[in-house]
């Protein structure tokens, strides 16, 4: 049987085409499957924040001397820029003050137990095809998942609810009952940073809306003129584990 692979992002970029939010399309859908899409500095940066509290911000402690004293800062490099085509002309290399970096630290501390980077799918079925959700959860901490976002702007419970990405967290978790969207917002220089953390409840949603959205999607790349994206997506025989 043919199998159907997709993410959680592609499902969300697909819920975010139809409301048009953010500035989503289809076109811009079609360019995440076959890899046309572009990094920017907004999510170069989100990247470099997120790689900090993955291997933890020791590792990129930089001291430079100020007017007689030594400053601390964190820098880290965003090497996929050097691969991958991009929107803007920008400098990888990203520098955060320490007090930027506070919120990681306490997110290192505070869930110490949890274990990182978990991968997990999610089977159904649409429109005759056998569908593999493919994700890697942040953190799962007994039955919290936690996930770690960066962004500009301060986000709250109503941002975060209508995403699909959380509802496909629970259902592949198995007996997770929560995620915790820790949003971390920064300064537009790197020099603050305020963290804020969203609960959202399994019990806030059912599978068939889930269900719902898949079958759109699924649909959309059933459409005429998408063979390609079929392709892209689908393995015929069985269902070993291969990265969207």
């Amino acid at each position: 049987m043919m199998v159907i692979q997709i993410s959680p992002s592609l499902l969300e970029g697909y819920r975010q085409s139809l409301e048009g939010l953010y500035g989503m399309n289809y076109e811009k859908l079609r360019d995440y499957i076959t890899r046309a899409y572009k990094i920017n500095r907004y999510s170069s940066r989100g990247w470099a924040y997120h790689k900090m509290i993955e291997d933890g911000p020791e590792r990129y402690r930089q001291l430079k001397p100020v007017k007689g004293k030594v400053k601390t800062f964190y820098q880290i490099e965003d090497w996929r820029v050097k691969k991958t085509p991009w929107t803007e002309d920008f400098n990888p290399v990203w520098s955060f003050s320490e007090e930027a970096v506070e919120p990681i630290h306490y997110l290192r501390e505070t869930y110490s137990q949890g274990e990182p980077e978990v991968w997990a799918d999610w089977y159904t079925r649409s429109h005759g095809y056998e569908i593999r959700v493919r994700m890697r959860l942040d953190m799962l901490d007994g039955l919290t998942i936690h996930e770690f976002k960066t962004g500009k702007s301060k986000k709250h419970f109503k941002e975060y609810f209508p995403s699909v990405q959380w509802r496909l967290n629970l259902l592949a978790a198995g007996d997770a009952t929560k995620v915790i969207y820790h949003h971390v917002q920064l300064g537009s220089k790197n020099n603050w940073a305020r963290l804020e953390s969203i609960p959202l409840d399994r019990s806030l949603f059912s599978e068939s809306d889930v269900q719902a959205m898949i079958d759109g999607l699924i649909l959309w790349i059933l459409d005429p003129g998408n063979e390609d994206l079929l392709e892209r997506l689908s393995k015929k025989g069985n269902t070993s584990p291969f990265d969207f």
